[in-house]
């Protein structure tokens, strides 16, 4: 979701992130999972750099690890009907120089937004790990 001030990321997961453009970093907060980020313009191109990230995650399917030092930087840039996406990751506690991720073009298209069912009380009938006492 785009507003004039703020981006909405939102996932599949019941995640979010609210990330404000052209702000700076926060400077009173606790690291967190999704960690703080902010978004520029740079001409087409959507710029999200996002730092105080945890250190309870790891980056790719293999997990590798990284410490709380870790700074991500995602670029989104549209052409089209299709969006490039580069995300270049830094740890210097970990990884002896930036790494870069291969940069992944999505095809963007107009599928509806589909919701998920709501877990509602008559489900629990249903549900194998509902203590039932």
């Amino acid at each position: 979701i785009q507003l004039p001030d703020k981006l909405v990321f939102l996932y599949a997961t019941n995640l979010f992130r609210v990330v404000p453009i052209n702000a700076p970093h926060r400077t009173d907060i606790d690291t967190s999972y999704m960690g703080d980020s902010v978004a520029k313009w740079d001409g087409e191109t959507l710029v999200v750099d996002v730092n105080s990230l945890n250190d309870d995650t790891w980056l790719g399917p293999d997990g590798y690890f990284h410490t709380e030092a870790l700074h991500v930087v995602e670029r989104f840039t549209r052409t089209g009907d299709t969006m490039r996406y580069d995300v270049t990751v830094e740890d210097p506690n970990v990884l002896s120089k930036p790494w870069t991720m291969n940069p992944r073009t999505l095809r963007l298209g107009n599928r509806p937004l589909e919701e998920g069912p709501p877990c509602v009380e008559k489900d629990a009938d249903h549900l194998v790990t509902l203590d039932h006492h």
